[in-house]
């Protein structure tokens, strides 16, 4: 991506009047978004930003007057230069500025936010450092501790300051299916479903790593190094509900080194060697939407998480992100997009059917915005954001369809 196109983004510090009204439009009771640790923090640590805090203050209380419930992420990968040169989450002292910055949130926000989630995505974290082979298991695992612990720690102090909200981690799962009945094939999708979802939702929703994830990390002679007070601290720090976003599944055999690779770039599945490899699917056929989609994974998904741990779940659904452009009349034409959500939406209907505690969904994105993966390449949003006219917003066609499926709750899916 350019430095420019990151910089400007979708300009929401100077449009979020406009957003606010868009939600409303559309009719959603609920909107997602992050704060950036260093609006608020530009250094990570020490001298507070009181125009960032500002910013947010105007932002959520804008959201509370409209009737949308804040959903707040404190961090996904913008952790702020100063920490990052400092060695980032591999150094342990990251928590404490974590904490701190968490402070902060709490004592302007606490009254407001509807649900607190702590770290996006950190399970796409590890395997981000796992793929890039920059650092040993060893120490990529002990990276994963460190924010296992400054979530928990989070969720303990936001108890401490009495905040409203709730707390769920904010993960990416996907259903791992065995390449074949082969017993080798099943064990290999077991482990990579430990180490890809469940060690995750372990700590968070139960406060300790499983007897399994265990026996897994002392086979990659990856276990981490705890601390005295660690064991306590992840017990206190236990979330309240789940939170995680999803739309496919991924097929994992016994490793072979076959040598195929995720095409998709979105680190949904991967190889470790000597342990599994991830394989094309041949029952899912090529569509339209360019990437491998499971809509039935999406289903499936949801019901193993919830017959593990008996706890609601908010879904976060990535849209359909698709190369856009302005027509003749002036509308974003986006049938594709509205085909693809149909289809997830239908399977999340059916896992409610089955007994999955769905309490909410919120598709990524409301807005079109820089992906850090693409940049401005895919669009993903149901508002058009005109990089090259001011940002200015136009409501796609999709925006439509989704304010109607909103306003019938999704009856007529």
């Amino acid at each position: 991506m350019q430095k420019e196109v990151l910089w400007k983004a979708a300009d929401h510090v100077h449009h979020f009047d406009e957003d606010i009204a868009l939600l409303k439009q559309l009719g959603v009771r609920a909107y997602r978004f992050s704060i950036a640790w260093s609006r608020i923090l530009p250094e990570g640590s020490g001298r507070v930003s009181e125009q960032g805090l500002m910013f947010y203050h105007r932002l959520i209380d804008g959201l509370v007057e409209n009737g949308i419930l804040p959903i707040v992420t404190l961090l996904h990968d913008d952790l702020p230069l100063a920490l990052a040169r400092q060695g980032g989450w591999f150094n342990r002292k990251t928590i404490d500025a974590f904490l701190v910055y968490c402070r902060i949130l709490f004592e302007h926000f606490g009254r407001q936010v509807y649900l607190w989630q702590p770290i996006g995505e950190q399970n796409l974290q590890v395997i981000a450092e796992i793929t890039a082979q920059r650092h040993t298991l060893s120490e990529i695992f002990q990276m994963n501790h460190h924010l296992f612990l400054a979530q928990a720690g989070a969720v303990k102090l936001g108890r401490v300051y009495g905040v409203c909200g709730k707390f769920s981690p904010a993960l990416n799962l996907v259903e791992v299916i065995a390449a074949s009945p082969d017993p080798l094939d099943v064990l290999a999708a077991k482990q990579m479903a430990t180490i890809r979802n469940w060690m995750f939702l372990d700590v968070a929703m139960q406060g300790e790593y499983s007897s399994s994830d265990r026996a897994l990390l002392r086979q990659l002679n990856a276990e981490p190094v705890w601390e005295v007070q660690d064991e306590a601290l992840l017990r206190e720090g236990v979330c309240d509900q789940i939170a995680f976003s999803t739309y496919t599944s991924v097929c994992v055999g016994a490793w072979k080194q076959s040598g195929f690779q995720d095409h998709t770039g979105m680190k949904y599945g991967f190889n470790l060697p000597g342990m599994f490899e991830i394989v094309p699917n041949p029952c899912l056929k090529p569509t339209e939407f360019a990437a491998e989609v499971d809509p039935l994974g999406t289903r499936l998904i949801l019901q193993e998480a919830a017959q593990r741990y008996q706890k609601p779940i908010f879904a976060i659904l990535r849209s359909l992100g698709q190369e856009e452009t302005i027509s003749e009349e002036g509308k974003i034409h986006d049938e594709a997009r509205i085909r693809y959500l149909a289809l997830q939406f239908q399977q999340m209907k059916a896992a409610i059917a089955d007994g999955v505690q769905l309490i909410g969904i919120c598709p990524w994105s409301a807005f079109d915005l820089v992906s850090t993966a693409e940049g401005w390449k895919r669009r993903y949003g149901f508002v058009y954001v005109g990089q090259q006219q001011n940002c200015r917003r136009i409501p796609k066609q999709s925006y439509a369809w989704y304010r109607g499926v909103i306003a019938e709750n999704g009856r007529t899916l």
